[in-house]
């Protein structure tokens, strides 16, 4: 059908909290309107019309387009912000398909919780780390500001320490610099499933310990954040990945 005479409706499903925004024609931004908290909804003109919302349509073309800009908490851990654009395209010519391409349903983003036990690690000591921020490679970065989405590391490393011969990453937190909002990207060793896989640790190469890559973020309401981090020290080699061996102790004890 001629896209003059017919509107576009377009259904979000979640069950994330999402706020969602629609980048329409001249560049306004018109929000999605919820129906209840799994379901939000918008109703998009093809051409200027009452409509509040209008496709951009390419130049010389019957192509329209729309970009959507999604934000969500993570439920549970409503301090965690994520982003990601989709973008819709409607193509009204010989080339034009009736259907689009199937996606694929996400699992929940439901973080889980940590429960502290008692476990056979000495956690009654007191020693200077040093935390830092590296790229992929395990390098430092030594600029001020990393770009959202930027993809790193956390480097973590003590000084010789004649009756230790290794460290054991616990917990990880991101903090807001302003908020103090904190979110956990590892818990009992193993990633919070979000930032970090589940099955994902560090990885312990005598007293240094290195993380798996994960993409930069930031927590609601606060762009700026620090990384604060719990070890045990290893009075015999440590060496490996901080889930597995975590797992591997519990299974015993």
């Amino acid at each position: 059908m001629h896209p003059s005479f017919q509107n576009a409706w377009i259904h979000i499903v979640t069950d994330l909290e999402v706020h969602a925004t629609a980048v329409c024609k001249s560049k306004s931004n018109v929000p999605f309107i919820p129906l209840d908290d799994r379901n939000q909804i918008m109703d998009v003109a093809y051409r200027d019309g009452v409509r509040a919302c209008i496709f951009n349509q390419r130049t010389g073309t019957m192509v329209f387009t729309l970009n959507i800009d999604l934000f969500w908490n993570v439920i549970g851990n409503s301090s965690f912000v994520e982003h990601i654009v989709y973008q819709i395209v409607c193509t009204f010519d010989e080339h034009a398909q009736s259907e689009s391409a199937v996606s694929g349903v996400w699992h929940s983003e439901r973080a889980g919780g940590a429960v502290d036990g008692e476990h056979e690690f000495d956690t009654s000591i007191s020693v200077s780390l040093n935390i830092s921020l590296t790229d992929i490679m395990g390098s430092p970065i030594h600029t001020p500001t990393v770009p959202m989405g930027s993809k790193v590391r956390l480097l973590a490393t003590a000084g010789d320490l004649l009756q230790y011969k290794g460290l054991m990453p616990i917990g990880c937190d991101a903090v807001g610099v302003n908020t103090n909002k904190r979110y956990a990207i590892l818990r009992a060793g193993c990633g919070d499933g979000i930032v970090l896989n589940k099955t994902e640790g560090f990885v312990t190469t005598g007293l240094s310990t290195l993380s798996p890559v994960f993409k930069i973020f930031h927590l609601s309401g606060d762009t700026n954040l620090v990384f604060q981090c719990n070890f045990t020290m290893c009075k015999s080699t440590c060496d490996g990945i901080s889930c597995l061996i975590r797992n591997k102790k519990t299974n015993n004890s």
